[in-house]
């Protein structure tokens, strides 16, 4: 144990001096930018992960017709959207248009104990399981949907955590709805795009009003969101700015 921790301290010195030293140091959050911009980096900027627009040529499919509320990805126990089930039992009781309405669908991994949690709430026969499906299908399903689900980690770093599939979401203009921290690097982004909203976990209140909100414009319509310059975040853009740093360094 004694050699572990002076191996540490050891590791967490060279990693100062390194951050010091750099010419340039990349990161890819600004929460994270200011956590290693306060152990000494200097000279520190954000490159995003960003989306491929090539994986959304020519595909402009129609949205489903039914209320969809999608997510693709992995719903492990440190996602488990139990509140936001709740939210959507309950508008279902509430409302029998939407539950009539409403679809669930969830592609990939999910913990036996949130499947369990959908059919508690009277949610079986809105729930469809997708399983895993190819990254185009995953896209498509996005495109299609009505809202988009992008639960973040329960975890003491998802302020700074930005999950790569956050940009095809934008990509794809559908609106999408948070869960984690509202004071998050990912609900920054949402908020200055105009590309969705985020929610506590636990708030249920503002979950249902968002949900309301979506569903009254499926209703009408007319459930595009008009995100602002999402363009900054495609990978070529983030190609451009690494490009600049390199020359920046070398020059």
């Amino acid at each position: 144990l004694r050699i572990g921790k002076r191996a540490d301290r050891i590791h967490h010195k060279l990693e100062q001096e390194a951050l010091k030293t750099a010419k340039k140091t990349t990161i890819v959050s600004p929460t994270w930018k200011k956590d290693i911009e306060n152990i000494g980096a200097n000279n520190v900027d954000v490159i995003y992960w960003g989306y491929d627009e090539d994986d959304f040529a020519g595909n402009n499919p129609e949205p489903d017709k039914k209320f969809s509320i999608v997510h693709a990805g992995q719903l492990g126990y440190d996602r488990r959207p139990d509140t936001f089930i709740k939210a959507l039992g309950d508008l279902a009781k509430e409302n029998p248009d939407l539950g009539k309405n409403l679809e669930i669908k969830f592609a990939g991994t999910v913990d036996y104990s949130i499947k369990e949690n959908i059919i508690a709430k009277g949610l079986e026969s809105n729930y469809i399981s997708l399983g895993n499906i190819p990254r185009p299908e995953a896209i498509e399903l996005n495109l299609k949907s009505h809202i988009q689900l992008l639960p973040l980690n329960i975890a003491d770093n998802a302020k700074g955590r930005i999950p790569g599939k956050l940009f095809e979401n934008m990509r794809a203009k559908r609106p999408i709805l948070c869960l984690g921290p509202v004071d998050s690097d990912v609900a920054g982004i949402l908020k200055n795009t105009d590309s969705g909203s985020s929610f506590d976990y636990n708030d249920e209140n503002g979950i249902k009003l968002f949900i309301k909100d979506i569903y009254k414009k499926y209703k009408s319509g007319s459930n595009n969101v008009k995100s602002m310059n999402i363009e900054q975040f495609d990978v070529k853009k983030q190609v451009e700015k690494l490009s600049g740093f390199l020359s920046e360094i070398t020059n």
